[in-house]
């Protein structure tokens, strides 16, 4: 039964992806970190034991349960992010061992401290770096935990840094504050799993962003669950996984998406901009309905009016008519008298031919009178012509003034019925109530003594409250700009902490490089340096006085040194 671990880089920009030709290239570079050394110390059933990794790679043989397996995801990925969770541990993900069954076993120990480490190595080069773990174990009560790494060339070991202690026949572990003074160095020091994984990426990996060394983990794990059926070959678990191997979006692969959705922003600050001037339109309307009905009260007064000054003309009109059929009947009368005159007046005339003289003087005096009393009875027709002409010409007048009045009448009617119609679509936003249903219903039956106060008085009731409610609205308005502003400084302030920390970062990581870069050249010249040679102790020293150097004046302790085994090789 085999198992074997894909082989892991770290490259200063991640892991490096296996199989093609550039990640190839990058490999068989100088500068690349591979693992070089697995180490246990009281964990499991290990006492001291150490694995060989060449080239980055490790092959393990052994039955079932033999405990390849467990000794593989002690290191991948534990020692990488230390995260302790007891799904993490087992390549199944079980829950069913937790971390505190391989420090204490079965109950067979009350307290126990173990250490695991991984020490990396740089090819054709004597650099290593070296990160781990210890743990402290007390039976009923939680894990005690704390990470470290080497990075000044010391390596775990009698000769370097020992993780534990012979006391008489025993090897007692190191405890943590025994290792913490041992290590001197607070910056490759954490008490956290948070805190170690983040220090593990910045010396290794040096991820720019957490979240992509999180999500490399989380790729490791999937890669490492066994593939004991065929479905985890199928095409589509083969896409999942790929999926997830993509790389985490940076805030500088967001950025596109961050100003779209800023233009998104403004867009909605500018439609609700419209929106608050759709609001003031409705106000300015809803005024102007308030006016239109005030209008429409002040013309249904008018008709109402006209409605009665018709009726008034229409009475008039009929006595008019009356007084003129009294007039044509007296002025029939007055013809057929007119007639009988005439007739009367030829008779007389007649006899008068036929009389003497005495009685023509008589019947002259007689025909006088009728003359004169026919002559009065043409003055009263020609009178009562006049009046039947004058009575003729105001009834024409009186039909042009009824038919006007009728117009006016239509038209008012209409205008009515057209303000009603608005009054009941504006009282669809109002909402009046029923002051506005009785008011209208007033309007329509054309009751004369409709009376528009009560409305007016709701209207003016519901103008104090839309005042109040623009009123809130501003304050709401400018609330929201004066959160929107603070939103935007926030966001500011955001941004420029995140360029700040990206800074930052990038020339910690610069920084760590070059620090690398020194520590490889000064190895690279005591290989090569056939004169003056250190030994080993002095290298590590050295090593030990670049990998804490952090202002010019640390290089003088350097240079004391290479003086001084300088001026020692002259002297020999």
């Amino acid at each position: 039964k085999v198992l074997c671990s894909a082989p892991l880089w770290g490259n200063g920009q991640g892991i490096i992806p296996p199989g093609t030709r550039a990640g190839l290239e990058r490999r068989m570079g100088m500068d690349r970190w591979k693992m070089h050394k697995l180490g246990f110390v009281n964990f499991w059933l290990y006492d001291h034991e150490e694995f060989r990794i060449k080239d980055g790679h490790i092959l393990l043989r052994g039955d079932n349960a033999s405990g390849k397996s467990i000794t593989t995801q002690s290191f991948i990925p534990f020692l990488l992010d230390g995260n302790k969770s007891p799904e993490r541990l087992d390549p199944f993900g079980s829950r069913d061992r937790k971390m505190e069954f391989y420090l204490l076993g079965d109950g067979e120990r009350e307290e126990s401290t173990g250490y695991l480490y991984l020490e990396f190595k740089k090819a054709n080069t004597e650099e290593y770096l070296t990160v781990g773990v210890g743990m402290r174990a007390q039976k009923g009560k939680g894990i005690d935990f704390w990470g470290f790494c080497l990075c000044d060339g010391r390596r775990i070991g009698a000769d370097g840094v020992p993780l534990y202690e012979k006391i008489g026949g025993q090897m007692l572990p190191l405890s943590k504050q025994k290792l913490r003074n041992l290590i001197g160095d607070e910056n490759n020091w954490a008490e956290a799993p948070g805190t170690y994984k983040q220090m593990v990426n910045d010396r290794v990996f040096q991820f720019r962003d957490i979240r992509q060394y999180e999500q490399l983990i989380q790729l490791l794990i999937k890669v490492r669950t066994p593939k004991l059926s065929k479905e985890a070959f199928r095409p589509s678990e083969v896409k999942k996984t790929l999926n997830e191997s993509l790389q985490v979006l940076t805030d500088e692969d967001l950025s596109a998406m961050v100003s779209t959705m800023e233009r998104m922003d403004a867009l909605e600050d500018t439609r609700q901009d419209l929106q608050a001037a759709m609001r003031d339109a409705a106000i300015i309307r809803n005024e102007y309905s308030r006016y239109n009905q005030y209008m429409l009260g002040k013309k249904g007064r008018a008709y109402l009016g006209a409605h009665s000054k018709t009726l008034q003309l229409q009475n008039q009109l009929q006595d008019a008519k009356r007084e003129l059929e009294k007039l044509e009947q007296e002025l029939r009368d007055q013809a057929q008298k007119q007639k009988d005159a005439e007739s009367r007046f030829r008779q007389a005339k007649a006899q008068y031919a036929a009389l003497g003289e005495d009685d023509l003087e008589a019947q002259r005096k007689q025909m006088e009178e009728e003359e004169s009393a026919c002559r009065q009875l043409a003055e009263q027709l020609a009178e009562g012509n006049r009046q039947k002409e004058t009575l003729q010409n105001s009834i024409s007048r009186c039909e042009v003034d009824l038919r006007q009045q009728e117009r006016q009448k239509s038209d008012a009617r209409d205008r009515v019925d057209y303000g009603i119609r608005g009054l009941n679509e504006q009282n669809e936003l109002l909402s009046l109530g029923e002051e506005h249903d009785q008011y209208v219903q007033a309007l329509r039956v054309r009751d004369p003594k409709v009376d528009s106060q009560i409305l007016s008085a709701v209207l003016l009731q519901r103008k104090k409250q839309i005042g109040q409610m623009l009123t809130c609205f501003r304050e709401l308005s400018r609330a929201k700009d004066t959160y929107d502003t603070a939103c935007q400084a926030l966001d500011l302030a955001n941004t420029m902490e995140a360029q700040a920390k990206g800074a930052l970062r990038d020339a910690q990581q610069q920084e760590q490089q070059e620090r690398d870069l020194l520590l490889e050249a000064f190895s690279r010249w005591q290989e090569g340096n056939q004169e003056l040679r250190f030994p080993q102790e002095d290298m590590l020293r050295l090593k030990r006085m670049l990998a804490q150097y952090r202002s010019p004046a640390d290089w003088t302790a350097v240079n004391q040194l290479t003086d001084s085994r300088y001026l020692d090789r002259l002297s020999q």
